[in-house]
């Protein structure tokens, strides 16, 4: 008879310490927003940082009471991948409409329902309405890497147009800074080097300058080593040995 009281305590005991360890993994998968900035005041404190700085800018709206939003937040923001790939980007998270300034914003951003992801460059946007990203597309989930990439792309983008059309209005100091900012987010653009190059060999055709001829091959090279058929590279790189400009 003791044996069994025993163990019926010993059951009982069990019983505890996992009810405790589902309540410690709930702590643990809950989201930390400690490292973003909060609601209508941050995103004005964030645009004062990434605004003259010409960073990229996360805005996230959700609510507690969202199951995507939860999963949004437990599956893709909380993996090493997406951690490592934002932590240097300025993020502001919204999680209520009912104060005026919040509900501003929804409407500035033509939020309806959430969870609801955008990435802007505030300084170089177009008057364009922002897209949002999402790795929920029609009853289909991304994988944590494939939507880090749809923000790394969202960002080279804007950063390459950017570029392009400094390359075009003849700026071409300011082209190539922008292409080096896309670099930064990712070191495998084959567009961002294909277009250095083409600005550096435009440079060097008009001031005539070896030194400017080698940082074109240089960079049309690294494309092609990353993309061994980019047909533009392939171009720039025959045009230059070949003395012509694109």
């Amino acid at each position: 008879m003791r044996s069994l009281i025993v163990s019926k305590k010993t059951i009982m005991l069990i019983s505890i310490l996992l009810l405790s360890g589902l309540f410690v993994c709930s702590d643990i998968l809950a989201y930390d927003f400690t490292d973003w900035y909060h609601g209508a005041s941050g995103y004005e404190d964030a645009l004062d940082e990434v605004i003259e700085a010409e960073k990229p800018l996360i805005l996230y709206f959700h609510r507690e009471d969202c199951k995507w939003c939860e999963k949004l937040e437990s599956e893709y923001f909380a993996s090493d991948k997406m951690d490592q790939f934002i932590t240097n980007i300025p993020r502001v998270e919204i999680s209520s409409a009912k104060e005026a300034a919040e509900k501003a914003l929804y409407n500035k951003y033509g939020v309806t329902r959430v969870p609801a992801f955008f990435v802007l460059i505030p300084s170089i946007d177009s008057t364009k309405p922002a897209k949002r990203i999402s790795p929920f597309i029609n009853g289909k989930h991304k994988t944590t890497d494939a939507f880090v990439d749809a923000i790394k792309n969202r960002i080279t983008y804007k950063y390459n147009n950017k570029g392009y059309t400094l390359f075009k209005n003849k700026q071409y100091e300011e082209a190539i800074k922008y292409y080096e900012m896309s670099l930064n987010f990712d070191s495998r653009n084959v567009y961002a080097y294909y277009a250095m190059g083409l600005v550096y060999h435009t440079i060097g055709y008009n001031q005539k300058d070896p030194d400017l001829f080698e940082k074109a091959e240089e960079n049309f090279s690294k494309a092609l080593e990353i993309d061994p058929n980019h047909q533009e590279s392939l171009k720039g790189l025959d045009n230059l040995r070949k003395g012509k400009i694109q």
